[in-house]
């Protein structure tokens, strides 16, 4: 868009799409973490949009670099269309979310937030109850059914807590407030030294001479955002070089097993293992189990090994999801599921890559409440003709997620072209009360809108 200042109405864009003048209505963030922008916009062309949207500027106010950087979320390709240039629309839920705890409807974060009465409790708080409080900001809306660090990076801290190792393996024995005081920023990181050095032992105090925080939960920039890795782990991408083996029993692990017919089998197995072969391919070749399969694994367990010879029960590696993470950024979607059977991204990428619609309904199965694998499915079998079950899937998608944009295109597309005008035209205008500037949605419901 040109530098060129006409005289359009606060939140009109210009007919000529040359220009546009849209006053910021919001601030969000501070010197911290950079400042957003967020606009209104009403109408296009003139044309009322299905309601008054608000929207995330496309770039945010770096303060430590003093310029605009690409807010997150954003493409850093050069945008096509006039939802790509202004930014990001938020939804209706997006909108209440940001609003309610940056400020600007209910006044944001006060004291009420969290003390609901407007005293202090008058009980102690259990470590979940007090991290629910936390999570009425700190939970992002995006449900993640297998998600990776990066995933939990922008407003998910809670999440990225409850799902760390030191969290489930301590019994859940510490939340936010542990580490943070609610009232006031922290200076330093020693508090949560304290915190991690109250279970790890003295072997390790040596080794935190210069801190936990820095390598374990690392500062990450995104744009004009510097965020905490709230998803505490060892890093492997680091290359410390250092190695330390936990001595404590887990309460839980991910774990594979072979299962044999003989002891003598067990030791074979143990040989070939030993010998360097993958577990994964052992546990195909020789293992009697129904995880043979997919090399034996089986997931999170509470950490009880059999007392049977023949049966080989291990701890999966520390790091194997990073791993698999690797060799999917590599396009190596088979070998990750190799060293993790159940990555969901990996099953995504094999099944969408290979129009594989099995692949699909396994990642569905496994894990049955994550919209975006619902709507891989219902593409697949779209594109193969199977146009009923589809939409039925399509609708499914659209049930875990109701925000989920290009479901209502798709499905509104199939109720197009069977003729289904109201349906059709149902299903564009529920997408476009979502996100009022999609150019598939409003295309979509111009086609719909000339069918007899």
């Amino acid at each position: 868009m040109a530098n060129t200042w006409l005289p359009v109405k606060p939140g009109e864009v210009a007919p000529d799409d040359s220009s546009l003048h849209l006053p910021v209505a919001f601030k969000v963030g501070g010197q911290r973490h950079g400042v957003g922008f967020l606009s209104y916009v009403s109408n296009v062309d003139g044309i009322p949009l299905a309601r008054r949207t608000l929207i995330q500027a496309r770039y945010a106010w770096s303060p430590e670099k003093q310029k605009m950087l690409l807010a997150p979320g954003c493409s850093s390709e050069k945008p096509e269309t006039l939802e790509q240039k202004l930014g990001l629309v938020l939804s209706p839920t997006f909108e209440e979310r940001c609003l309610t705890c940056h400020g600007q409807k209910t006044g944001g974060v006060t004291c009420e937030s969290c003390h609901r009465s407007g005293q202090h409790p008058s009980k102690h708080l259990t470590n979940e109850e007090s991290m629910a409080v936390c999570a009425q900001c700190h939970v992002g809306l995006t449900k993640f059914a297998d998600p990776t660090g990066d995933d939990l990076l922008v407003a998910n801290q809670v999440e990225a807590i409850q799902r760390s190792e030191c969290f489930l393996q301590s019994g859940k024995a510490f939340s936010c407030t542990t580490c943070h005081d609610p009232h006031q920023d922290a200076t330093d990181d020693k508090q949560a030294e304290k915190v991690c050095l109250g279970c790890h032992t003295a072997e390790v105090k040596s080794h935190a001479a210069n801190g936990c925080v820095g390598c374990h939960m690392p500062s990450v920039e995104m744009g004009a955002l510097h965020l905490v890795d709230h998803l505490i782990r060892v890093h492997p991408e680091q290359k410390s070089g250092l190695v330390f083996k936990s001595k404590a029993t887990p309460v839980s692990a991910y774990v594979r097993v072979i299962v044999t017919k003989t002891e003598a089998d067990a030791a074979r197995a143990r040989e070939r293992i030993g010998a360097g072969e993958s577990f994964y391919d052992v546990a195909r070749e020789m293992s009697i189990d129904p995880s043979a399969a997919i090399g034996g694994y089986l997931g999170r367990l509470k950490w009880t090994p059999p007392d049977d010879p023949k049966v080989i029960y291990e701890r999966m590696p520390r790091d194997f999801k990073w791993q698999a993470e690797q060799l999917l950024n590599a396009g190596k979607a088979r070998e990750a599921l190799k060293v993790y059977p159940h990555y969901l991204k990996a099953l995504n990428y094999l099944g969408v890559e290979s129009q594989r619609a099995d692949v699909l309904r396994l990642a569905a199965k496994l894990y049955p409440e994550d919209a975006g694998t619902r709507f891989a499915l219902a593409a697949v079998l779209e594109a193969r003709g199977q146009t009923a079950e589809a939409a039925n899937i399509y609708g499914q998608t659209i049930a875990l997620e109701k925000d989920f944009t290009a479901a209502y295109v798709r499905l509104g597309m199939i109720e197009y072209q069977a003729g289904n005008r109201r349906l059709a035209v149902e299903t564009f205008q529920q997408g476009l009360q979502i996100d009022p500037l999609s150019d598939d949605l409003r295309y979509g419901l111009g086609l719909a809108e000339k069918l007899p």
